[in-house]
């Protein structure tokens, strides 16, 4: 299920076909009169991107328009939420989430307010690396991590290009390998890295299994120019689902 604000311009209906194309149910989208927030992407020559967003309608979005969705989630869900909503937005439905037992995973991205109050209600937190130094003031990724976890977060993936991919968890940190590939167009492989890890983990794979699954469908899309259309297809994902985790990239301590 996928609740965010969408304008009434042909945009939305765009976003909304897309949503429905792929089977999530589009009840929850919270529309209004006005555009639907765009996104420029700038690709640079190494395929890194700079991206400019606008986020006017994601900022119109409260916790009484998610809240429904929120009042029927279950034990086994998972909440997702990424950075351009407001600060009482994603503290509110976070505790909410968690009193019904939800899995809260939380992709800061952009950052634009300190989280320190939502860590305690955060089951896993996904960012990259220079979004953990900005986070927890530490250069090092692990020590970062650990930083954040004394404050409460549970576990925390870190991203790191074509680095490594790391989970940090108190009990300590494991990797997981990102295969090498050549990169056309980096925008939306952290998007597509959330929702492929998510679903993994909304499915019950465990964290390690799920990440390995997610760095494959983004090793997927940086090969391809956009966004949307770099997302890996159903029949895509269906293949990476079938094929053991150890196929897919290799796991290490």
């Amino acid at each position: 299920t996928y609740s965010a604000a969408v304008g009434d311009d042909p945009a939305s209906e765009m976003i909304m076909a897309r949503l429905a194309g792929e089977g999530l149910d589009t009840d929850y989208l919270h529309r209004s009169p006005g555009l639907t927030d765009r996104t420029t992407v700038f690709v640079m020559h190494d395929a890194q991107n700079a991206i400019a967003t606008s986020v006017a309608k994601a900022r119109m979005l409260g916790f009484s328009d998610i809240r429904a969705l929120v009042e029927v989630a279950a034990p086994d869900d998972v909440l997702l939420m990424q950075g351009n909503l407001l600060q009482a937005t994603t503290v509110t439905a976070a505790a909410a989430a968690r009193a019904r037992g939800v899995t809260v995973v939380l992709n800061p991205s952009p950052i634009t307010w300190d989280y320190t109050e939502l860590w305690p209600d955060t089951d896993i937190v996904v960012l990259n690396q220079d979004e953990c130094t900005t986070l927890s003031g530490a250069r090092d990724a692990v020590a970062g991590a650990r930083r954040l976890i004394e404050r409460g977060a549970g576990a925390i993936v870190i991203t790191q290009g074509a680095r490594d991919v790391l989970l940090v968890e108190a009990a300590g940190v494991s990797s997981v390998s990102v295969p090498t590939v050549t990169a056309v167009d980096t925008t939306g492989a952290g998007d597509t890295f959330c929702g492929v890890f998510v679903a993994a983990i909304a499915a019950g794979m465990p964290k390690l299994d799920a990440i390995t699954r997610a760095v494959a469908a983004a090793a997927i899309s940086v090969t391809r120019p956009g966004a949307i259309s770099s997302i890996p297809s159903r029949e895509e994902l269906a293949d990476l689902a079938a094929r053991p985790t150890s196929t897919i990239a290799g796991t290490g301590s």
